[in-house]
């Protein structure tokens, strides 16, 4: 059954209006940046590089994303701290409940979630236009 307040205590409707849209604009941007690196990489018309490109790529948002964010919060709450976010890179499970929404019920996490199936089909979707055109 779907919940319509499944959002309704996202941390993100803590934020004003306009932070609200700078965190959308961040992580567009990111999302992006993402897709074109996969894009680029998956033209050679092999799948399993583009597939572990986009596996890759998606490692490296996940690991790298939670600083972006960080800094970005910074200058919304200069009474923030520096700090240095990057550790060990995420644990597989975490990247497997992440995949597959099986972990908290939040818009960072569900749209993480979806950008990992974003880049495996633009993996996919290049791969196979790659191969096309190399036919013709």
């Amino acid at each position: 059954m779907f919940s319509t307040d499944l959002y309704a205590k996202d941390s993100l409707f803590t934020l004003s209006p306009p932070a609200i849209l700078g965190i959308l604009a961040i992580a567009g941007a990111l999302a992006v940046l993402s897709a074109l690196l996969v894009w680029w990489v998956s033209g050679r018309g092999r799948l399993a590089v583009s597939m572990a490109a986009a596996v890759l790529v998606f490692l490296a948002f996940e690991w790298l994303s939670p600083q972006v964010f960080y800094e970005y919060y910074r200058l919304l709450q200069p009474a923030l701290p520096a700090q240095f976010l990057l550790k060990r890179p995420p644990d597989v499970t975490v990247l497997f409940e992440t995949v597959t929404f099986r972990g908290p019920s939040n818009l960072s996490f569900h749209g993480r979630g979806l950008l990992f199936w974003i880049l495996l089909t633009v993996a996919l979707v290049r791969t196979i236009t790659a191969r096309r055109s190399a036919a013709n």
